[in-house]
């Protein structure tokens, strides 16, 4: 690995240490106010916040994003990427706040008017403070990061569960959202250094624009490729299935944050801090995929095999139905994890165009699939996320690596003894959980767990030593760090 990878690798190490926490808290959150809500509730809130996140997506993201896959912003960049994200955010907010009423009466809800009334803080402080998150992540602060994210997170759950304990239902889960996003504002703009002004000119604002555009589009198409199983699963099948399927994404989606968007984070800068020199970034590009894989495959081939202690552990035996949809999804969440990679390298080359085609394709695919599977079961969504997204990787993956000039053999040489050793060790511990099941979901989980990585380690060892030794390497590394 070049001599950058073990900085690259111990950020991204400490990264995902932290966003597991993050995460974790997040789940726990989750689990209890479940407890003393009701679904009507949820259901409230999840609409609220997905008006939310669409105006977060086409109007602070996409600048975000726009500002992070620049090889090195300057104040004038940054302050240019503030003012188009603080007046789009408000006119955001004003929008929502006006559509609450119709949108509240085309969905025969009548609480939905309120919760949208408030979650228009929310947009507020996203715009508020995304571009020194964005300052931040580009200047390698992840430590920093990671802290802001665990400490709101700690604020705002503990609120939001103490609320919710004492009978204010909905108004809990408005009050934890809006406590933890307002504390992270505060948070980012005490801890950088960086301060906004007027200083820019139009010619950074324009460069800005257009580019964003793009992405403000790849963001639309992506949160329809998000969200359309779930409604497409209650359309066809009603509330209690896609209150199943949901259950599963979540639990899904919480793994996949914590193994591939601490390495996303760190992956962006990096790659874009070295994107004028082509062969240092093929070279640093088949890292991250390598370290991405080394980590992510055994977790989510693992998380496959055992998805039924998992799920009773963490949602109760009454959730069992839960475990097959996530066993499917844990395999298209491998390999999501490895085109996040490939879209960086379009928005670092400044080809933010095949993001949008790929965006576009992975919401018409999804939505044709689905519409063709899932009125015939919860299995069958699942399967056709799967199936959409094992489609179209190799097309995306291809172009990226024609760009890089890169060979497909290559990539896949580099990654396949992870790959096998995880798919040994998945089939192993699927075939032996039977043997387990007497002991309970909790010490199954306890001795399945150091089983699988002593198997996993043992044949990556026989197939590529490299990269164990690579591994314990950063482990040793990071160890010292933290003990300095």
């Amino acid at each position: 690995m070049s001599s950058s990878g073990h900085h690259v690798g111990r950020n991204a190490l400490w990264s995902v240490l932290n966003q597991t926490a993050g995460q974790m808290m997040v789940l726990v959150v989750f689990l209890v106010t479940a407890r003393f809500i009701s679904q009507e509730d949820f259901g409230t809130m999840a609409i609220a916040m997905l008006v939310a996140e669409i105006m977060r997506q086409l109007t602070i993201e996409s600048v975000g994003l726009s500002l992070m896959a620049r090889p090195s912003p300057q104040d004038q960049d940054y302050n240019a990427g503030f003012l188009i994200i603080l007046f789009s955010s408000i006119a955001g907010a004003v929008l929502v706040f006006l559509g609450a009423s119709p949108l509240a009466q085309l969905m025969g809800n009548p609480s939905l008017e309120h919760a949208i009334h408030w979650i228009c803080l929310i947009i507020l402080t996203f715009g508020a403070s995304k571009t020194h998150e964005t300052w931040l992540a580009k200047t390698m602060q992840f430590k920093t990061l990671a802290l802001r994210s665990i400490i709101c997170i700690a604020i705002g759950g503990g609120v939001g569960i103490t609320m919710a304990v004492h009978g204010f239902g909905l108004m809990s889960l408005i009050a934890q959202q809006i406590i933890t996003t307002l504390l992270g504002a505060v948070f980012l703009w005490s801890v950088t250094k960086w301060r906004p002004s007027f200083d820019t000119t139009k010619e950074h604002i324009f460069s800005i624009l257009k580019f964003s555009r793009y992405l403000s589009f790849n963001s639309t198409a992506n949160l329809i490729n998000a969200q359309s199983d779930v409604f497409l699963s209650a359309y066809f099948l009603g509330a209690a299935p896609a209150g199943i399927y949901n259950a599963a994404k979540r639990l899904i989606l919480s793994a996949n944050l914590v193994m591939t968007s601490a390495i996303g984070q760190v992956s962006m800068s990096a790659l874009s801090n070295i994107s004028q020199d082509k062969e240092k970034l093929r070279q640093s590009y088949l890292d991250f995929n390598l370290f991405t894989c080394l980590f992510t495959a055994p977790a989510f081939f693992g998380l496959a095999a055992l998805s039924v202690p998992v799920v009773g552990i963490l949602l109760g035996d009454k959730w069992s139905d839960v475990a097959p949809i996530l066993s499917i999804l844990c395999f298209p969440a491998l390999i999501i994890s490895f085109g996040q990679l490939s879209s960086q390298i379009f928005l670092i080359i400044n080809k933010p165009y095949y993001s949008s085609v790929f965006a576009a394709l992975n919401a018409i695919t999804n939505i044709l699939l689905l519409v063709v599977l899932a009125s015939f079961g919860l299995t069958y969504v699942a399967v056709a996320f799967a199936l959409k997204t094992i489609l179209l990787f190799p097309i995306q993956l291809t172009l990226a690596h024609r760009i890089l000039g890169l060979s497909n053999l290559l990539y896949f040489k580099k990654l396949l003894p992870s790959l096998m050793s995880s798919c040994i060790m998945g089939g192993a511990l699927y075939f032996a959980l039977p043997f387990l099941e007497n002991f309970g979901h909790t010490l199954s989980i306890l001795i399945a767990t150091p089983c699988g990585a002593a198997l996993y380690f043992f044949f990556l060892y026989l197939l590529d030593r490299s990269s164990v030794l690579m591994l314990v390497s950063f482990a040793k590394d990071h160890f010292r760090k933290g003990t300095a």
